[in-house]
């Protein structure tokens, strides 16, 4: 016999045959007819130089070799199915790591919901959050070091990279409930123009649309406070005069804070996309792909709120 072109689905035929003692139950077992298992035992038989079975007046009785063999058959065929064939999904009892690349504004506005949806559902989930510039994450998620990233990243590029579009939205101002010159939904040019500005300038901030959309229509801001992170706006904005533009989920999100409300831009604004990546290496991979439809269930075609 030459071992590396020997059939292994011969020792799945001369387990059943071993296990139930006769060729129709063992067909039956299989789904194989009883001449195509007759057929089988008689290249096993070639194969291992020995009868294996032979039919006695108590029914087909295996031989000392045939013993040794399904017993060793029994073996490989617990390994396969143990540690070569995927067993089902099953987020219940899932212990993982989930790796999420995303900006502090990704974070406030689709971690809190994100995090309680899938503990409830896999409550021995972890999740370890990264910021990284789209160049960065590209070679991240190639490689394994996270799952998925969710945000705006319109710089994210690679060749195994995939994408899923969640939704598409402009954006809004925040200012202070109490704010002494802006009274009612809409901000004017003027204001807008007038007004001391608050703006987030984080790498891959969704703002640098509405920044081009700005000088395209010869709009000039008064920036007086320019911060690395969105989480600190609340505070700010609530007992200041200043003004801040943000994306409209994330508008949303912080307009729940106490002494802040919404305001329309005194431009219409031009909608972006936010999407979620990850790598085709990973598209098959259960958690991955369960992972991801939690994401896609919670966000696509909707505004995320905290």
């Amino acid at each position: 016999m030459e071992s590396l072109r020997f059939d292994l689905r011969l020792l799945l035929e001369l387990e059943a045959i071993h296990r139930f003692g006769s060729l129709t139950a063992a067909g039956d077992a299989l789904g194989l007819s009883q001449p195509a298992l007759s057929h089988a035992l008689a290249r096993m038989r070639t194969a291992f130089g020995d009868d294996l079975f032979v039919r006695t007046s108590r029914g087909l009785l295996p031989t000392p070799r045939a013993d040794e063999l399904a017993t060793q058959a029994r073996k490989i065929i617990a390994f396969v199915r143990s540690e070569l064939v995927s067993a089902p999904f099953e987020p219940a009892s899932l212990e993982r790591t989930f790796k999420l690349g995303m900006s502090d504004v990704a974070q406030m506005v689709f971690l809190p919901k994100l995090v309680s949806c899938v503990r409830k559902i896999a409550p021995g989930s972890r999740f370890q959050v990264m910021s990284l510039e789209s160049r960065e994450m590209a070679e991240a998620l190639e490689a394994g070091l996270v799952d998925l990233a969710i945000g705006r990243f319109p710089k994210l590029k690679g060749a195994s990279l995939k994408r899923e579009e969640l939704f598409r939205r402009g954006y809004l101002c925040l200012v202070s409930a109490r704010h002494p010159r802006i009274r009612g939904q809409k901000v004017t040019m003027d204001q807008y123009q007038q007004l001391p500005h608050m703006i987030v300038s984080s790498p891959g901030r969704a703002d640098e649309i509405f920044d081009r959309l700005l000088r395209s229509r010869g709009v000039k801001r008064n920036v007086v406070l320019e911060v690395p992170h969105a989480l600190c706006i609340p505070g700010i904005i609530s007992g200041s005069d200043l003004i801040v533009t943000v994306p409209h989920s994330v508008a949303l999100s912080l307009a729940s804070h106490a002494g802040i409300r919404l305001v329309k831009p005194p431009i219409d604004t031009t909608p972006f996309g936010v999407s979620q990546h990850w790598s085709s290496r990973y598209e098959n991979d259960p958690a991955n792909n369960w992972l991801r439809t939690i994401v896609s269930g919670l966000f696509r075609e909707g505004i995320p709120t905290a």
